[in-house]
Protein backbone atom coordinates (compact mmCIF):
# COMPACT_ATOMS: atom_id res chain seq x y z
CA UNK A 1 0.00 0.00 0.00
CA UNK A 2 1.29 3.43 -0.92
CA UNK A 3 0.47 6.00 1.72
CA UNK A 4 2.33 9.18 0.86
CA UNK A 5 1.10 12.52 2.13
CA UNK A 6 0.60 15.19 -0.54
CA UNK A 7 3.10 17.49 1.23
CA UNK A 8 5.75 14.78 1.48
CA UNK A 9 8.86 15.13 -0.73
CA UNK A 10 8.17 11.58 -1.97
CA UNK A 11 4.78 12.61 -3.40
CA UNK A 12 6.03 13.64 -6.86
CA UNK A 13 8.34 10.62 -7.07
CA UNK A 14 5.45 8.29 -6.19
CA UNK A 15 3.19 9.78 -8.88
CA UNK A 16 5.94 9.38 -11.48
CA UNK A 17 6.52 5.74 -10.52
CA UNK A 18 2.85 4.79 -10.15
CA UNK A 19 2.13 4.18 -13.87
CA UNK A 20 5.13 1.85 -14.11
CA UNK A 21 3.83 -0.10 -11.13
CA UNK A 22 0.19 -0.27 -12.27
CA UNK A 23 0.38 -0.86 -16.03
CA UNK A 24 1.04 -4.55 -16.70
CA UNK A 25 3.39 -5.81 -19.42
CA UNK A 26 0.43 -7.82 -20.72
CA UNK A 27 -3.00 -8.79 -19.48
CA UNK A 28 -5.15 -6.78 -17.11
CA UNK A 29 -4.56 -5.64 -13.54
CA UNK A 30 -6.97 -4.42 -10.86
CA UNK A 31 -5.78 -2.21 -8.02
CA UNK A 32 -7.69 -0.59 -5.19
CA UNK A 33 -6.63 2.96 -4.48
CA UNK A 34 -7.90 4.63 -1.32
CA UNK A 35 -7.97 8.39 -1.70
CA UNK A 36 -6.57 10.34 1.29
CA UNK A 37 -9.11 11.19 3.98
CA UNK A 38 -11.33 8.30 2.83
CA UNK A 39 -13.27 10.40 0.34
CA UNK A 40 -13.47 7.69 -2.34
CA UNK A 41 -12.22 4.15 -2.87
CA UNK A 42 -11.14 3.72 -6.47
CA UNK A 43 -10.88 0.56 -8.57
CA UNK A 44 -8.07 1.16 -11.05
CA UNK A 45 -8.11 -1.30 -13.97
CA UNK A 46 -5.26 -1.21 -16.48
CA UNK A 47 -5.68 -3.24 -19.67
CA UNK A 48 -3.03 -4.46 -22.06
CA UNK A 49 -3.47 -7.21 -24.62
CA UNK A 50 -3.76 -10.74 -23.32
CA UNK A 51 -5.77 -11.97 -20.38
CA UNK A 52 -8.57 -9.94 -18.85
CA UNK A 53 -10.31 -9.83 -15.51
CA UNK A 54 -12.37 -12.85 -14.45
CA UNK A 55 -16.11 -12.18 -14.13
CA UNK A 56 -15.87 -12.20 -10.31
CA UNK A 57 -13.12 -9.54 -10.33
CA UNK A 58 -15.20 -7.37 -12.68
CA UNK A 59 -18.14 -7.61 -10.28
CA UNK A 60 -15.95 -6.77 -7.27
CA UNK A 61 -14.44 -3.79 -9.12
CA UNK A 62 -17.92 -2.26 -9.30
CA UNK A 63 -19.51 -3.52 -6.08
CA UNK A 64 -16.64 -2.90 -3.64
CA UNK A 65 -15.50 0.52 -4.88
CA UNK A 66 -17.02 3.98 -5.04
CA UNK A 67 -15.55 4.58 -8.50
CA UNK A 68 -14.20 2.25 -11.17
CA UNK A 69 -11.80 3.64 -13.77
CA UNK A 70 -10.52 1.53 -16.65
CA UNK A 71 -7.54 2.45 -18.81
CA UNK A 72 -7.13 0.61 -22.11
CA UNK A 73 -3.50 0.97 -23.20
CA UNK A 74 -3.80 0.61 -26.99
CA UNK A 75 -0.97 3.06 -27.61
CA UNK A 76 1.87 0.98 -26.17
CA UNK A 77 3.89 -1.13 -28.58
CA UNK A 78 3.74 -4.90 -28.16
CA UNK A 79 6.92 -6.99 -27.79
CA UNK A 80 6.88 -7.60 -31.56
CA UNK A 81 6.85 -3.85 -32.24
CA UNK A 82 3.22 -3.70 -33.41
CA UNK A 83 0.49 -1.55 -31.92
CA UNK A 84 -2.44 -3.55 -30.56
CA UNK A 85 -5.79 -3.57 -32.34
CA UNK A 86 -9.24 -3.76 -30.74
CA UNK A 87 -9.38 -7.53 -31.35
CA UNK A 88 -6.13 -8.07 -29.39
CA UNK A 89 -7.78 -7.17 -26.08
CA UNK A 90 -9.70 -9.57 -23.84
CA UNK A 91 -13.20 -9.21 -25.31
CA UNK A 92 -15.29 -9.81 -22.13
CA UNK A 93 -13.23 -7.28 -20.13
CA UNK A 94 -13.25 -4.70 -22.92
CA UNK A 95 -17.03 -5.08 -23.37
CA UNK A 96 -17.51 -4.70 -19.61
CA UNK A 97 -15.37 -1.53 -19.65
CA UNK A 98 -17.42 0.02 -22.45
CA UNK A 99 -20.93 -1.16 -21.48
CA UNK A 100 -20.62 0.02 -17.87
CA UNK A 101 -18.86 3.33 -18.46
CA UNK A 102 -20.76 6.54 -17.86
CA UNK A 103 -17.93 8.48 -19.54
CA UNK A 104 -15.60 7.15 -22.23
CA UNK A 105 -12.57 9.17 -23.25
CA UNK A 106 -10.80 8.27 -26.48
CA UNK A 107 -7.39 9.89 -26.06
CA UNK A 108 -5.64 9.69 -29.42
CA UNK A 109 -2.91 12.27 -29.69
CA UNK A 110 0.83 12.09 -30.11
CA UNK A 111 2.37 13.28 -26.88
CA UNK A 112 0.63 14.32 -23.69
CA UNK A 113 -0.54 17.90 -24.23
CA UNK A 114 -4.20 16.88 -23.71
CA UNK A 115 -3.52 14.84 -20.56
CA UNK A 116 -4.77 17.63 -18.24
CA UNK A 117 -8.04 17.86 -20.23
CA UNK A 118 -8.64 14.10 -20.20
CA UNK A 119 -7.83 13.85 -16.51
CA UNK A 120 -9.98 16.85 -15.56
CA UNK A 121 -13.00 15.44 -17.42
CA UNK A 122 -12.68 11.98 -15.85
CA UNK A 123 -11.90 13.21 -12.32
CA UNK A 124 -14.65 15.85 -12.37
CA UNK A 125 -17.16 13.22 -13.51
CA UNK A 126 -16.18 11.03 -10.55
CA UNK A 127 -16.44 13.98 -8.14
CA UNK A 128 -19.91 14.69 -9.54
CA UNK A 129 -21.14 11.18 -8.73
CA UNK A 130 -20.23 9.15 -11.81
CA UNK A 131 -19.18 5.67 -10.74
CA UNK A 132 -17.51 4.26 -13.87
CA UNK A 133 -15.22 5.82 -16.47
CA UNK A 134 -13.14 4.28 -19.25
CA UNK A 135 -10.20 5.88 -21.04
CA UNK A 136 -8.87 4.36 -24.25
CA UNK A 137 -5.32 5.51 -24.98
CA UNK A 138 -4.92 5.08 -28.73
CA UNK A 139 -2.96 6.53 -31.62
CA UNK A 140 -4.40 8.91 -34.22
CA UNK A 141 -4.11 6.09 -36.80
CA UNK A 142 -6.22 3.67 -34.74
CA UNK A 143 -8.70 6.23 -33.42
CA UNK A 144 -11.42 5.56 -36.02
CA UNK A 145 -11.39 1.81 -35.26
CA UNK A 146 -11.56 2.47 -31.53
CA UNK A 147 -14.37 5.01 -31.94
CA UNK A 148 -16.35 2.49 -33.99
CA UNK A 149 -15.90 -0.11 -31.24
CA UNK A 150 -16.82 2.38 -28.51
CA UNK A 151 -19.98 3.50 -30.31
CA UNK A 152 -21.02 -0.09 -30.90
CA UNK A 153 -20.55 -1.34 -27.33
CA UNK A 154 -21.06 1.70 -25.07
CA UNK A 155 -24.03 1.89 -22.75
CA UNK A 156 -27.07 3.84 -23.91
CA UNK A 157 -26.39 6.83 -21.67
CA UNK A 158 -22.59 6.88 -21.91
CA UNK A 159 -20.97 10.17 -22.78
CA UNK A 160 -18.11 9.83 -25.27
CA UNK A 161 -15.41 12.44 -25.89
CA UNK A 162 -12.49 12.31 -28.28
CA UNK A 163 -9.28 14.02 -27.17
CA UNK A 164 -6.94 14.39 -30.12
CA UNK A 165 -7.09 14.88 -33.85
CA UNK A 166 -10.45 14.87 -35.55
CA UNK A 167 -11.55 11.27 -36.11
CA UNK A 168 -13.14 10.26 -39.43
CA UNK A 169 -15.17 7.08 -39.64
Amino acid sequence: MLNINENSPQHNVAWKLLPAILIPQNGTSLHTIAVPDGVKVLANVDMRTGSGLPRRARRVAIAAHDVCQVFVHADILEADGARPAVADFHAPTLLWALENAEQIALWCERGTSLHPDVTAWIVNAAHNGSRFQTTVNATPESAANWLECINRWKGKSAEVRVFGPEVHQ
